[in-house]
């Protein structure tokens, strides 16, 4: 139960099936599937982001990640929905940027370290 509570809330516990909540908001399924496979994106992207940022050790990470832990003691203590994800959304985002400023920085080192024949 309390780990359902918190997939619901970061919609990995049955994310397409609650129909009748994302009626209750007014969008449709379709909206529903883009909008979990865009928050698993930027998960996974801010994972990266976190991993960055800790590797840096200029930055500190907590302000970025003390919103998601809110969102999930809140989940714990009430019910599960991904409304009370709306809290960390800004902090993934930002997260998300990072992890592909990370992954682009990478990319372009990993570009310029090559031979100019093999460009």
């Amino acid at each position: 139960m309390l780990w359902a509570r918190i997939g619901r809330t970061w919609s990995v516990f049955h994310p397409f099936a609650v129909k009748e909540s994302a009626a209750n908001e007014g969008k449709t399924r379709n909206e529903m599937v883009v909008g979990v496979l865009a928050l698993w994106a930027s998960l996974a992207l801010g994972v990266v982001g976190v991993v960055a940022l800790a590797r840096r050790k200029t930055v500190p990470i907590w302000p970025l990640l003390a919103p998601c832990a809110i969102a999930t003691i809140i989940s714990v203590l009430a019910y599960g929905t991904p409304r009370f994800r709306v809290i960390a959304e800004p902090s993934i985002a930002i997260l998300a940027a990072v992890g592909v400023t990370a992954i682009l920085g990478r990319l372009i080192r990993s570009r310029e370290d090559l031979p100019s024949s093999a460009r």
